[in-house]
């Protein structure tokens, strides 16, 4: 969890820090159109301006300065961008000697883990820095021998270790860094080229226009707009301050209660984060870790995130028949003709990004070019023309945007490497295996239950990144294909985000409502259930076009039908509230449904066909009580 907020910094001091993170931002900007000058320097680069960046906006504690930066805050600055440049300009010489190390690399190394460590407790809390120092700490000659049997190994010195570390590319500056440096900060630029061209705005308005009328109308905008900016947001936190700023206000003023309208945001802006094309940067890592080529990842990644949005319409649908909840009134909405006419064109950048995977090229190429068709659409618009000043404003956002996650580079950096140096990733894998006595059902339980302990002390992304080492192999030696044992991991990935106590995004949704965060949390979780289940038709059918054509047309009908129903077992409630011999009908039909079984699923769509008839044929009852369910 955050230990501190972001500095509010002024004057020279706030200059200072965004005219260094602007220019870093460039720098990136300049190479993804003209490549990288060197690996090392792409990395270096990236972590050593990233960490300067930290302890200039991020305070040591709550009772630090919140305006300024102090002298040891600069310093520290300092030293991490040395750190960073000194990897850039020694790596070649560590290369040529292969093996011997001077005193002061080894020094430099101390220095940067240290800074490591010290800005990721700054930027998202002490917990994953202390996971960090345990890592070391596991991978020391002194300790390791003397560890449980399952867990102890021949150890290390600690020059290896440091070494290891700061001067590998398995470090920290390994996959992790790379990765954000290469994929994910380009979309965090295109993210703030959206802001300042009105693309993002349009994505809310649009959807409202349409939908805003209607009972549920206000909380499928949540859900459109935010599945529209979740498609190319890096954070489900960043997805629910842009768009739940409008979205929240609007279902709160329809009737829905505060908790509920931050949860639905919530929910809605979770699912962003396995919608392609970006998929918060996981499906860069996937990419990473697998070797499948991004554009098939996306693909197929599409189909259960159609998945989830479609059981999240109908959950919030259900609710607003539910509670009885009303639309917003004709005159005080824009007409969807003239929203549409006036913004049509704001689709281009998300288009161009589509049409450039399709023709092969690379992800952050079509950032890049999506930023530039950014900058075109706003002179069709009279107050979104970006210039020179909004083109330097997004590069100043962007940079800033970044440190959240690239806080954790180093850290994560630091684990996924002890683990590939003890050895500890084959083990944990084989450790799994054991506690789950070869049985999938379990291995995915021990995955949820990693993926949630994880979550507590890192961010979405690095919580994938640290067990895409362990808990993939293990369902693989089960019979899982590679694509579902990631895809699932990356959904159990985003459950943190929801579930107390960490549930960041649920918190953030609960400031913007005014509720309470706990409540929000608890129903934010309802309506994110779909994380947790979903997965499972990774696993068991063929819904990720592992099957036949009939087998995965059949998965992916019955899965519809079965999200569906989903809804009405835990809403209880269909047309009214289900009865107990429905609701059970609804239950076992929606279990069936999502069987990959041909006539289990037949089975299911008689038992869900049943309550769904009886309630249609006395619905002319349900409105002749007009009565609203009774709000909690």
């Amino acid at each position: 969890m955050i230990l501190t907020q972001r500095r509010q910094l002024k004057g020279w001091q706030k200059n200072t820090a965004q005219i260094i993170g602007g220019l870093m931002a460039l720098f990136y900007f300049y190479t993804i159109s003209f490549g990288v000058f060197s690996t090392e320097s792409h990395r270096g680069v990236f972590l050593g301006v990233t960490l300067m960046l930290i302890f200039l906006w991020y305070p040591f504690s709550t009772k630090s300065p919140q305006d300024r930066f102090t002298f040891p805050d600069s310093v520290m600055a300092l030293l991490s961008l040395t750190g960073g440049l000194f990897f850039v300009y020694d790596y070649a010489f560590i290369m040529a000697r292969r093996g011997e190390y001077t005193s002061l690399e080894i020094a430099m190394g101390v220095l940067t883990i240290i800074l490591v460590l010290e800005g990721a407790r700054r930027a998202t809390g002490a917990l994953l820095s202390i996971i960090g120092i345990v890592a070391l700490l596991y991978a020391y000659e002194g300790i390791a021998p003397y560890l449980p049997p399952l867990f102890a190994h021949k150890g290390f010195d600690v020059q290896r270790i440091i070494i290891f570390c700061y001067t590998s590319m398995d470090g920290i500056f390994g996959a992790v860094t790379n990765v954000l440096a290469t994929y994910v900060l380009p979309f965090i630029i295109l993210g703030a080229f959206l802001h300042r061209s009105g693309v993002g705005r349009f994505f809310v308005d649009l959807p409202h226009a349409l939908l805003g009328r209607y009972p549920a109308g206000t909380a499928q905008v949540a859900v459109a707009s935010s599945a529209l900016m979740g498609m190319i947001s890096g954070s489900p936190t960043a997805n629910v301050v842009a768009a739940g700023a409008f979205t929240i206000p609007l279902m709160k003023k329809a009737g829905y209660r505060a908790e509920v309208a931050g949860a639905v945001e919530a929910g809605a802006s979770t699912g962003g984060m396995f919608t392609p094309p970006v998929m918060g940067a996981a499906a860069f890592f996937m990419v990473e870790f697998t070797g499948i080529p991004y554009i098939e990842i996306i693909k197929i990644a599409a189909i259960p995130a159609a998945l989830y949005y479609i059981g999240l319409a109908v959950m919030v649908q259900v609710e607003a028949a539910k509670y009885k909840i009303k639309g917003t009134p004709r005159e005080e909405m824009a007409s969807f003709a003239r929203v549409f006419k006036q913004g049509w064109f704001l689709f281009a950048p998300l288009l161009v990004i589509m049409a450039l995977l399709i023709y092969g090229f690379s992800p952050q190429k079509c950032a890049f070019y999506a930023c530039w068709c950014c900058i075109l659409v706003s002179w069709f618009g009279k107050y979104s023309r970006m210039g020179l000043k909004s083109f330097w404003s997004a590069m100043m956002d962007s940079a800033r945007d970044v440190l959240s996650i690239a806080g954790v580079a180093g850290v994560v950096g630091i684990m996924v490497g002890i683990l590939h140096l003890t050895g500890l990733a084959l083990n944990l894998s084989h450790i799994i295996l054991s506690l789950s006595h070869g049985s999938l059902l379990l291995t995915i339980v021990w995955a949820a239950v990693a993926s949630f302990i994880v979550g507590l002390a890192a961010p979405i992304a690095a919580t994938y990144v640290i067990l895409a080492v362990i808990i993939p192999p293990a369902m693989q030696q089960l019979g899982v294909s590679v694509m579902g044992a990631h895809l699932l991991l990356i959904w159990y990935s985003q459950m943190s985000g929801l579930t107390p106590p960490e549930c960041m995004v649920a918190y953030a949704a609960a400031a913007i409502a005014k509720s309470d965060p706990l409540k929000t949390a608890l129903e934010a979780m309802k309506f994110g259930v779909f994380v947790m289940v979903i997965p499972l038709l990774f696993v068991y059918t063929p819904i990720l076009m592992t099957g036949t054509l009939f087998e995965n047309i059949l998965a992916i009908v019955t899965s519809v039908f079965a999200v569906i129903t989903f809804v009405f077992v835990i809403h209880r409630y269909f047309l009214r509230r289900n009865t107990w011999l429905e609701e059970i009908l609804f239950a076992v039909g929606t279990f069936l449904l999502f069987t990959p079984k041909l006539m289990w699923n037949l089975a299911g769509l008689l038992a869900v066909l049943i309550p769904i008839v009886l309630q249609v044929s006395t619905r002319h009852r349900v409105k002749a009580a007009a009565q609203p369910y009774p709000q909690p």
